[in-house]
């Protein structure tokens, strides 16, 4: 890296971070390398980040991983996640599995789902009952996709590919032959995307990159619990 190239990169962290509001102890605060190293990044002082400062720029600076080590290699533009991606990568990593759910029992669970919903079919002017199944519906949806991703992101080598599990292939069947419940939140309909993504049917080309970046950090967050 020559010192034009090193002044640049440093300038461009100094934007993003003042596009971003934040002091320097601040970036620090955020996961982000101390202040002082900051300091001579932004001034082209340090002639070559180690790849940990690297990649404590991109937690602290809300970019997706590499995004400033191909900025310094590059000066390619970094790509920005969504201002909640790390709270949610740290929430994959800690997240608490809980009791384990068997098949058996997810195919009861939505067996009794799709009964309700054709009791609530014969009698829509109960709205008590609609609502009731509307509810159910929408927690049964979210238990049978949780459920998924983890038996998926166990059983194969990497997104995109179909695990060859009779079991995913039986439970995939059930969940897609219907569209999502009614109601689904923002971080349900990450959930969808996550799901069709792992099983290779989701054009990429179609993602934004940002969207692509919070998966594939997802995935790997799947891969360091394991």
């Amino acid at each position: 890296m020559n010192d034009d190239s090193g002044s640049d990169f440093g300038r461009r962290i100094r934007a993003r971070r003042e596009q971003l509001g934040l002091s320097r102890p601040q970036v620090s605060e955020r996961n982000g390398p101390p202040a002082i190293t900051l300091s001579k990044i932004e001034k082209g002082e340090t002639r070559a980040p180690s790849a940990a400062t690297l990649s404590a720029l991109d937690t602290a600076l809300n970019w997706a991983p590499g995004s400033a080590a191909r900025l310094l290699a590059d000066g390619a533009e970094p790509v920005v996640l969504p201002a909640d991606a790390h709270r949610l990568q740290r929430k994959f990593i800690t997240a608490d599995p809980g009791a384990p759910l068997t098949a058996s029992r997810v195919v009861e669970l939505t067996r009794a789902a799709h009964q309700l919903e054709e009791v609530t079919a014969r009698h829509p002017g109960m709205l008590d009952l609609v609502e009731a199944n509307k509810a159910i519906q929408l927690v049964t949806d979210r238990y049978l996709r949780t459920w998924l991703i983890s038996l998926i992101e166990s059983s194969t080598d990497e997104p995109g590919r179909m695990p060859a599990d009779p079991i995913v292939d039986v439970m995939l069947a059930e969940y897609l032959r219907k569209p999502p419940a009614d109601g689904l939140g923002d971080e349900d309909l990450a959930d969808v995307l996550y799901v069709r993504w792992l099983i290779g049917q989701l054009d990429e080309e179609s993602v934004e990159p940002a969207q692509l970046a919070v998966l594939q950090m997802r995935w790997a967050a799947a891969r360091d619990k394991d």
